[in-house]
């Protein structure tokens, strides 16, 4: 009686323990399937391995072509990285602490799939290693995808480093930077490292970084996807460039700001050359307003007998403000050349006996204003040199040269000869008027006349900063 109960009890023991083995392998069927685990054991001894059709599935097999190669799983193993693979498992057979390897299997579909293989080595009690027992996964998805990673983040760096423009990732918040590009650190003349410690603003002119930083918060709070701003930066060395920054804002799900996407194109010459225009189209209203003022002055003072002589000497006046004006056009009113200017307005006497007339004196660039003075005034000499002065007779000669003085002014002296007889005027006619607003008054020089017997000699004293181009 005793016996039976025991045995009762026994069995029941024993059924007990059989479906809790059964409900634990369920679950651990349950737990791999849902892992896309496949496991395997291979026996060191008989060097077979045991699959189910987990993993036969996982080769894209049946189960019969899988219990196939199962005798020789090596053939499943692409070519180039059979030899890695075996190497490894040989390691693992030999004593090995276990295997862990990633590599790619061609199906007999043919198509190529990645797996990772872990396995654990199983020792004996005396150490000696007989099981290796492990799982294997698909991972070919996770490897197209880190090849997709790879290919973006490559294509990402081409286009990030491709062109001439700056570009820089910097932290939202801190306007740190985290990346930079080549052309971004030529621009700045700072390293790739030494960026990365500073901060956007910090590169930014501080007479602009307000106006920068409340543009940002425009950004910030979504009231522009982008902006454009032409602002200055000040290089490693000191020097200040202008460049025009296109800034991006990239967000995380939430829509919170993560880092500022900026480029930036250098535009100093830009810059610098619509300074110039500026500067240039303000030269040119003034002179062109003192241009008219004084064509003004000498039409309403021009005198004459008849309209045909009243013509010929207000065009002749006006002819020499127009090569003055011809020269200043030619270097983009950058000045002009005193010599060129000289012989350019005494060339109608040189043609008819060049001997009487000598020019001589060192280069000199006239600004545009003080090209078109000396333009009127020499003007005015040749005038009076060719109707009453030396010009006038056939012996008489005319000098024109000019030097530095010691205390930096320079001298432009007219000297007339064997002309007639010479007489100091009465009044100052309208030449002299003219001569004297011309270099007075525009260049703040000074005009001495000297009125001898055997000749005119006239001397234009001006300073050297009203003088260079």
């Amino acid at each position: 009686m005793r016996r039976g109960r025991r045995m009762a009890r026994d069995s029941r023991a024993h059924a007990k323990r059989t479906e809790a083995l059964r409900v634990s392998e369920e679950r651990l069927s349950l737990a791999m399937d849902a892992a896309g685990l496949a496991p395997w054991d291979y026996d060191i001894g008989s060097r077979r391995t045991l699959w189910d059709e987990r993993l036969a599935t996982l080769l894209g097999m049946t189960r019969k072509a899988a219990h196939a190669v199962a005798r020789d799983w090596s053939s499943v193993i692409h070519p180039d990285d059979r030899a890695r693979v075996l190497a490894d498992f040989q390691m693992a057979t030999e004593g090995g602490a276990g295997y862990d390897i990633e590599f790619r299997i061609v199906g007999t579909d043919g198509a190529v799939r990645w797996l990772a293989s872990v396995g654990k080595t199983v020792r004996r009690p005396d150490g000696t290693p007989y099981r290796i027992v492990g799982v294997a996964r698909d991972i070919t998805e996770r490897k197209r995808a880190e090849d997709a990673l790879r290919a973006s983040e490559a294509e990402f760096r081409a286009i990030f480093e491709a062109s001439g423009r700056g570009k820089a990732l910097a932290d939202a918040a801190t306007g740190r930077f985290v990346r930079v590009n080549r052309a971004f650190c030529e621009m700045t003349a700072y390293s790739a490292e030494e960026l990365l410690a500073l901060t956007f603003a910090d590169i930014i002119h501080p007479d602009d970084r307000p106006t920068a930083a409340d543009t940002f918060q425009r950004l910030v709070r979504d009231e522009v996807a982008a902006y454009d701003q032409e602002r200055r930066y000040v290089r490693k060395d000191g020097t200040v460039i202008w460049a025009r920054a296109n800034v991006t804002l990239l967000r995380d799900r939430e829509e919170r700001p993560t880092h500022r996407v900026i480029v930036i194109e250098d535009i100093t010459e830009r810059k610098q050359a619509d300074e110039r225009l500026s500067l240039l189209v303000a030269e040119v209203d003034h002179r062109a307003m003192n241009m008219l003022a004084l064509v003004q002055v000498m039409l309403r003072h021009t005198r004459a007998e008849t309209v045909k002589d009243y013509a010929a000497a207000a065009l002749g006046r006006v002819s020499a403000l127009a090569r003055a004006h011809t020269r200043l056009s030619e270097s983009r009113w950058e000045g002009a050349d005193l010599e060129r200017l000289v012989k350019e307005e005494i060339a109608p006497l040189r043609r008819t006996d060049s001997t009487r007339i000598h020019v001589s004196g060192p280069p000199i660039g006239l600004s545009p204003r003080a090209a078109q003075s000396f333009a009127m005034a020499v003007h005015e000499f040749v005038t009076n040199a060719a109707k009453y002065g030396a010009l006038s007779l056939p012996k008489g000669h005319v000098s024109v040269d000019w030097a530095w003085r010691d205390d930096g002014r320079l001298v432009l002296r007219w000297t007339e000869a064997g002309g007639p007889p010479v007489q100091a005027p009465v009044r100052r006619g309208l030449g002299m008027r003219v001569i004297q607003q011309s270099i007075g008054q525009q260049l703040d020089g000074e005009v001495h006349f000297n009125w001898r017997p055997e000749g005119l000699v006239c001397e234009l004293v001006v300073p050297a900063s009203n003088i260079s181009a």
